[in-house]
Parts: structure tokens; C-alpha cells; sequence
């Protein structure tokens, strides 16, 4: 029996936004969980600016499922909104779970990382919650931030159920273990 073939895709390329100051981070985000297709968050770090940049795909259908358009259109070809949602000291990892259980994504950064990995901010590594409001709101400026917990070099961290299942647990990890230290071992932290 032979393999099976395997079609090569085939990739193109759309605009999404042209006018970016800097760039470091972007991640799928479904703003509500019912959103037929995902936004997007995009982070610089010279910036500080963590940006939700949502899809007219799901404005649409938002829209339509609250009745405020008037009319039912498929073709959806407008631009997509960008709206600042956040702007921290050098944001480096961002990760989208739904913490307050209520149907909407909220987004946990880590942040305050320093200029590089030799020179981190020992003071930083902070890890903090940004709070979505509700496509309602979503115009109204940033979203209400609250602080998780610091370590320096904070730098990477996932969401999810990793030591039980009653709540929402985040596993962070520095790229370092402190200023000009290399080779010093850095905890995984829960």
C-alpha cells in the first residue's frame, strides 16, 4: 500500500495593517467565543502598545447576532480595526484564555522585560491580566489592567489547567535568571 498523496498548498498574502511603528509579538484572538474567525493581537516593544486588531468578518456577524446592522451582507470587505488596548514598558509574550469565565478572551502579558536579556530589569518581569470589556466597549481606550506577580526576564508563558482542573493556571519562564547571568539555572513557575 502506498502513502497517501499530500496536495502542496498553495500560500498568498493580504494586508492586514501597513503602518506599524515596530512589531514583536502577534497571536489569534477570538475577542467572544462565539466570533465565527479571530482577530489578532499585535505587540511592539519599542512601543509598548498591545493593539487588537479585529476581523470584519466577526464585526459583522457580532453585529447581525445583536441586530444592530439593518441588513445581512455576506461579502465582508472593510478594513480591519485596529484598537489599543493596552501599552506597557517592553511587552514581550501575550497569551489569550477567558479568565473571568464570562465568554470573552482576556489577555495575560508579561512586560517591563528591560533592553536585552544581559541588562534585564530586576525590578520588572511583571506578568499582568488585561480585562476585556465587551465588544460594546471595545472602542472606549484601554482595558482594565491588574498585576499577577513579577520575575525578572519574564518571558514566555502558556495558560491552562496544569497541576488541576477547578481554575485557570499560568506556567511563565524567564529567558534569564537575573541581570549578566547566564548560567544560573531559572525556574518554571505555575
Amino acid at each position: 500500500m502506498s502513502p497517501p498523496t499530500i496536495s502542496e498548498p498553495s500560500f498568498g498574502s493580504n494586508i492586514i495593517e501597513d503602518k506599524r511603528s515596530d512589531g514583536y509579538w502577534v497571536e489569534t484572538f477570538h475577542f467572544d467565543k462565539e466570533d465565527p474567525v479571530p482577530g489578532i493581537i499585535t505587540s511592539g516593544l519599542v512601543s509598548g502598545e498591545i493593539e487588537f486588531i479585529d476581523n470584519p468578518i466577526a464585526v459583522h456577524a457580532a453585529s447581525e447576532k445583536a441586530g444592530t446592522n439593518g441588513y445581512h451582507n455576506p461579502e465582508v470587505t472593510q478594513p480591519w480595526t485596529k484598537h489599543l488596548i493596552g501599552k506597557f514598558d517592553s511587552p514581550v509574550a501575550v497569551v489569550a484564555c477567558d479568565i473571568t469565565k464570562n465568554g470573552l478572551m482576556d489577555l495575560i502579558i508579561c512586560h517591563t522585560y528591560g533592553p536585552f536579556m544581559l541588562k534585564c530589569d530586576m525590578a520588572g518581569g511583571w506578568v499582568s491580566w488585561l480585562e476585556n470589556p465587551g465588544r460594546d466597549k471595545l472602542g472606549d481606550g484601554k482595558w482594565k489592567e491588574r498585576k499577577i506577580g513579577r520575575w525578572p526576564a519574564m518571558h514566555r508563558m502558556k495558560a491552562g489547567y496544569f497541576t488541576q482542573k477547578s481554575f485557570l493556571e499560568v506556567v511563565a519562564a524567564s529567558v534569564v535568571r537575573g541581570e549578566a547571568d547566564k548560567v544560573s539555572p531559572i525556574m518554571v513557575m505555575c
